[in-house]
C-alpha cells in the first residue's frame, strides 16, 4: 500500500516532466513550467495575524526557476523576460504582487480579508544569493527597476547592506561582472536568454570564470 502511494505522489511529476520534454523550447512548455510551480508553493503564510509576502510567487523569482529549468535540462529558454512578465499577468492571477493559479485565489482572498494585513517583503542583502537578487530587482524594468551605473547602485546597495559579520560578501562590481552586462552607456542590465548578443556574452564570461579558475589551480601545482 505505502508503495502503491509512492508510486501516485510521483505520476503528476514524471506526466508534467514527460509533457515538458515534448514541449521543450516552446512557450507552453514554459508555461506548464509555472502552472506546476505554482501548484507547489504554498498558498497563505500567517505569521502573527500578518499575511507574509511569498517571494518565490513574485514574478522575478518565478522567470529566474523558469529559466534555470531550461537550462538544467539543455532547453532553449522560449521566452524574453518581457514575454514572460506578460504572459504572468494574462495566464494567472496577480495579488499583492504575488500569482496564484485560478482554484489557488479563492483561499487567498479569504485570508487577506480576514487578516487584511500584508507584510511586505523586505530583502536585506546578506549574502551573495540575495545581492544577485537584490540588484536584478534593481535593474529589471519589468520588477520597476531599470538599467543603471554601479555609481548609481552603490549608494542604494550600502543602505540595503545587511551582512552578517562572519560571511564574506563579494564586491557588487564582482557580482555585477559576473550575472549582468553593460550596455554602451556604461549601464548595468538584466541578459535577455532570448537575446543572441545577450547569450553569446554571458558563455564568454563563463569561459573566462573557468579560465580563471584553471589558472589559479594550476599555479598552486
Amino acid at each position: 500500500m505505502n508503495q502503491d502511494l509512492i508510486i501516485s505522489a510521483y505520476k503528476p511529476r514524471v506526466a508534467f516532466e514527460r509533457r515538458f520534454l515534448e514541449q521543450a523550447g516552446r512557450p507552453e512548455g514554459a508555461w506548464d513550467f509555472v502552472r506546476q510551480h505554482l501548484a507547489q508553493l504554498p498558498v497563505v503564510v500567517e505569521n502573527a495575524g500578518v499575511i507574509e509576502t511569498i517571494a518565490e510567487r513574485q514574478p522575478y523569482l518565478l522567470f529566474d526557476r523558469m529559466v534555470a529549468f531550461h537550462i538544467q535540462r539543455g532547453a532553449t529558454v522560449p521566452l524574453s523576460a518581457a514575454e514572460f512578465y506578460a504572459g504572468l499577468r494574462q495566464r494567472f492571477a496577480e495579488r499583492d504582487g504575488m500569482f496564484f493559479l485560478a482554484d489557488q485565489v479563492p483561499q487567498y482572498d479569504a485570508a487577506r480579508l480576514r487578516v487584511g494585513q500584508i507584510a511586505q517583503l523586505t530583502l536585506f542583502v546578506s549574502d551573495e544569493k540575495s545581492t544577485i537578487q537584490w540588484l536584478r530587482q534593481q535593474l529589471d524594468p519589468a520588477t520597476g527597476g531599470q538599467p543603471q551605473t554601479y555609481q548609481d547602485l552603490q549608494p542604494q546597495f550600502l543602505r540595503q547592506l545587511h551582512q552578517a559579520r562572519h560571511e564574506a560578501l563579494p564586491e557588487p562590481g564582482e557580482i555585477l561582472e559576473q550575472n549582468f552586462l553593460q550596455d554602451d552607456a556604461g549601464r548595468w542590465y538584466v541578459p535577455d536568454p532570448n537575446k543572441a548578443s545577450d547569450l553569446e556574452k554571458i558563455r564568454q564570461k563563463a569561459l573566462l570564470r573557468e579560465f580563471a579558475r584553471y589558472a589559479e589551480a594550476r599555479g598552486r601545482l
